[in-house]
C-alpha cells in the first residue's frame, strides 16, 4: 500500500460516512414524505450521491488524475454505475428476498458500494501516471 492509500482510505470513509447520510435521508425523503417507491427512493439518492462523490473525489480524496475533466467524469460516472448496480442487487436481494428491513439492507449495500467506488476509482478513474 503506497504511502498516500491510508490517508485516501480515510478521506474516502468521511465523505462516505457523508455519502451515507445523503443516501438514508433520500431513501426516506422521498419514499415517506414523497412517496415514490423504495427503489426510486434509492436510486434518487444514489444519483445526488454520485454528483458530491465526484466533487469530493476530485478535490480532496484523489486529485484529478491528468486534467481530462469529461474522461475522468465518464470513468467516474462509469464506475458508479457498476458500484450501484451491485448495491441494487444486494439492497433488492436483501429487502425483498430475505426480508431485511430497507435500512439495514441499505447500510449493507453500502458498503458494497463504497468497496467496488474506492477500488475502481483508485485503480483506474483517478489513476496517476507515475
Amino acid at each position: 500500500m503506497k504511502k498516500e492509500s491510508p490517508r485516501q482510505l480515510i478521506r474516502f470513509c468521511i465523505i462516505g460516512m457523508l455519502n451515507g447520510g445523503i443516501t438514508y435521508i433520500s431513501l426516506f425523503f422521498f419514499s415517506h414524505i414523497v412517496g415514490l417507491s423504495v427503489p426510486m427512493s434509492n436510486f434518487i439518492g444514489y444519483l445526488i450521491v454520485l454528483v458530491h462523490s465526484y466533487i469530493w473525489s476530485r478535490a480532496w480524496i484523489f486529485k484529478p488524475s491528468d486534467g481530462r475533466l469529461l474522461k475522468e467524469f465518464a470513468l467516474f460516472t462509469l464506475t458508479f454505475l457498476i458500484a450501484y448496480t451491485l448495491q441494487f442487487i444486494t439492497f433488492y436481494s436483501l429487502t425483498e428476498f430475505a426480508g431485511i428491513s430497507k435500512y439495514w439492507a441499505n447500510l449493507v449495500s453500502l458498503v458494497v458500494f463504497g468497496g467496488t467506488n474506492f477500488v475502481v476509482n483508485k485503480r483506474y478513474t483517478f489513476k496517476h501516471k507515475s
